[in-house]
C-alpha cells in the first residue's frame, strides 16, 4: 500500500512541523499550518459525500489555497480536477460534467456564476463555505491508505476536436516527479522551488508531490502581473529552482535587466515546454551567471518531466532536453514504429512508470496514443550517441513542402533573430503546386516590411525553408501555460 499524498502529509509533520511549505504574495504556510487546514477542508468533503475515487474539481489560482484543496481532497481519498482559472464558465461545467466530478471547490466569487451548475464548497484563506453557510470542522489528522494503481487526479488538455481530453494519472505516476528532479537535478529537502506556470497544469500535482516526499518548499511567482515582485520573490525566498516555459522566461530576463535583484542562491533555470532557441538560452545565462541555465521535456501525459540535462552540462549540451531518467525509456521511431538510430529524426516514444494511465472515458484516443506500453508523444526529435535528445517540432506542425520536411521551429529560430521581430510563429498552408507553403506570422518590434524578413530568410535559411508568405499581427494565440499555439493559427487559417 502507498500513502498517497494527503496522508504523506501526515507524515511530514512529524518531521518539519514548522518548516515554511507554501509562500505567495500575502500568506505563506508551514507544514503543521498547511496540514491543518487540509484536514478541515477533507472534513467538509466527507460530509458532502465524497468518497473513495469520487473526481472533485477545483477552480483556484496559484495560492496556498490551492495546495490545502489539493492535498484535501487526496485525504478525502477523492480524484482532483484541477482546472484553469481562464476558463469559460461553460468550460468548467463541462469539464466538470464530463468527469462526473461530485462538487467544485472554489473561491467565494465563484457561487454567482449561473453557468457553473455543480455543488460548490468555497475556501478563502481559513475560512470554509457551503451553500452560504461558514463552517467549522476540526482539524484532526484526516486521510485514506489509497494504492499506487489508484486515481490521483484528471489534467484537462485540450484537443483539436474540441471534447475535453483528461489525462488519468496515478498515485503512482505522480510519485515519479521526485525521483526525477532528484536524479537529474541532485535535489535535497531545502530545495526552495519558484513556480511560474498554473497549478491547473500538470506543473502543481507534480509540485505538491514533491513539496510533501521530500519537504521542500514551494514559493509563487507571479510574473503576468508583477514582474518586479517575482524577482523580488526568488531573492526573499532565496529561490533555488524554476522551471517555465520561454514566454515566462523573456518576461523575467526583460525585468532582471531593468532591475537588480540577488539571485546568486538560484541554482537552476529549466526550461520546458517547446524548442527553444540556443541565443535565448545564452541570453538567459547572460542574464542569471550563477545559474544552469538547462532544457527538459515532459507532458500531461507522462506526468511531467522525464527527460533533463544535469547542470553539468547546462554548456556542453545547451541545444539538447536531455537525457531519460534511468526508470524511462525513451526511443526515436519511423512512422511504422520501428526504431532508427543516432541522428535519425522521427517520432519520440516513452515508456515507463511514469505514463499516464489513459484518457478518462475515450478508449480510442487512449490506444491511439499508447502502444504496447509505448506513448506516442506526438514530438519529433533525434537522439545522439551519448544518448541526449534533441526536440525538433510535432508531427503536426511538420510542414512537407515539394517532398522536403521543414521543422517550423528552425525557421521561426532564424526569423527571431531579425532586430525587428518581438516573436513569431510558422505554418503551412495548403498549395496546389507543391502540396503545402511555408508561412510566418510575425509581431514585430518596430516598422518593418516583408521584404525586409523574406531577405533576412534568403540570407540565413535553404530556399525551400524560406517562408512563401508572411503576415504581421500584434499577436499570437497562446496556451494557458504562455506558449505559441500553432494548431490555433492554423484554425484561424481555416476559418
Amino acid at each position: 500500500m502507498r500513502l498517497n499524498s494527503g496522508r504523506l502529509l501526515n507524515e511530514r509533520i512529524k518531521t518539519h512541523p514548522r518548516k515554511i511549505a507554501v509562500v505567495a504574495k500575502s500568506e505563506q504556510l508551514d507544514f503543521l499550518t498547511l496540514n491543518q487546514r487540509a484536514n478541515r477542508l477533507a472534513h467538509v468533503l466527507a460530509g458532502q459525500g465524497v468518497k473513495c475515487n469520487d473526481k472533485v474539481g477545483i477552480l483556484l489560482p496559484n495560492s496556498p489555497e490551492f495546495v490545502v484543496a489539493y492535498l484535501a481532497v487526496q485525504k478525502a481519498g477523492g480524484v482532483t480536477v484541477p482546472l484553469d482559472m481562464k476558463l469559460p464558465p461553460k468550460d468548467v461545467d463541462a469539464i466538470l460534467r464530463f468527469a462526473d466530478a461530485r462538487l467544485l471547490v472554489t473561491l467565494p466569487s465563484a457561487e454567482s456564476i449561473a453557468d457553473i451548475k455543480q455543488p460548490m464548497v468555497t475556501v478563502e484563506k481559513e475560512q470554509i463555505k457551503c451553500k452560504g453557510e461558514i463552517l467549522h470542522p476540526p482539524d484532526d489528522d484526516w486521510g485514506v491508505d489509497r494504492s499506487a494503481g489508484d486515481e490521483a487526479t484528471y489534467l484537462y488538455t485540450s484537443g483539436s476536436t474540441g471534447q475535453p481530453k483528461l489525462a488519468v494519472l496515478t498515485h503512482e505516476n505522480l510519485s515519479c516527479f521526485p525521483r526525477v528532479v532528484q536524479e537529474i537535478y541532485a535535489t535535497s529537502s531545502e530545495e526552495v522551488y519558484g513556480l511560474l506556470l498554473p497549478m491547473s497544469h500538470v506543473s502543481g500535482p507534480i509540485a505538491i508531490q514533491e513539496l510533501i516526499e521530500h519537504g521542500t518548499t514551494l514559493v509563487f511567482l507571479d510574473l503576468m502581473t508583477e514582474r518586479r515582485g517575482a524577482l523580488q520573490s526568488i531573492q526573499e525566498n532565496k529561490v533555488t529552482l524554476i522551471w517555465g516555459v520561454v514566454p515566462l522566461y523573456r518576461l523575467l530576463i526583460h525585468e532582471a535587466k531593468i532591475r537588480k535583484f540577488d539571485t546568486s542562491r538560484l541554482r537552476i533555470l529549466a526550461v520546458m515546454g517547446m524548442e527553444t532557441p540556443v541565443d535565448f538560452m545564452r541570453e538567459m545565462s547572460q542574464a542569471f551567471p550563477h545559474t544552469a541555465v538547462v532544457q527538459g521535456y515532459g507532458l500531461t501525459e507522462t506526468s511531467g518531466v522525464v527527460i533533463g540535462t544535469p547542470p553539468r552540462d547546462a554548456v556542453r549540451k545547451m541545444q539538447s532536453i536531455g537525457r531519460p531518467v534511468h526508470f524511462m525509456d525513451v526511443r526515436i521511431v519511423d512512422a511504422k514504429g520501428n526504431p532508427l538510430p543516432p541522428k535519425r529524426h522521427g517520432e519520440i516514444v516513452v515508456k515507463g512508470a511514469a505514463v499516464m494511465k489513459s484518457y478518462y472515458r475515450n478508449e480510442a484516443a487512449t490506444k491511439e496514443r499508447i502502444k504496447d506500453g509505448w506513448l506516442h508523444t506526438g514530438d519529433v526529435g533525434c537522439l545522439d550517441e551519448e544518448g541526449y535528445l534533441y526536440l525538433l517540432g510535432r508531427t503536426d506542425d511538420m510542414i512537407i513542402t515539394g517532398g522536403l520536411n521543414v521543422f517550423p521551429g528552425e525557421v521561426e529560430d532564424v526569423i527571431r533573430r531579425h532586430p525587428k521581430v518581438k516573436d513569431v510563429a510558422v505554418v503551412g498552408l495548403p498549395d496546389p503546386g507543391r502540396g503545402t507553403i511555408v508561412k510566418a506570422v510575425i509581431v514585430p518590434s518596430s516598422e518593418i516590411t516583408k521584404e525586409e524578413i523574406l531577405k533576412f530568410c534568403r540570407l540565413n535559411l535553404s530556399p525551400f525553408k524560406c517562408p512563401r508568405m508572411v503576415e504581421f499581427r500584434d499577436d499570437l494565440p497562446k496556451t494557458s501555460t504562455g506558449k505559441i499555439s500553432r494548431g490555433a493559427l492554423r484554425r484561424m487559417e481555416k476559418s
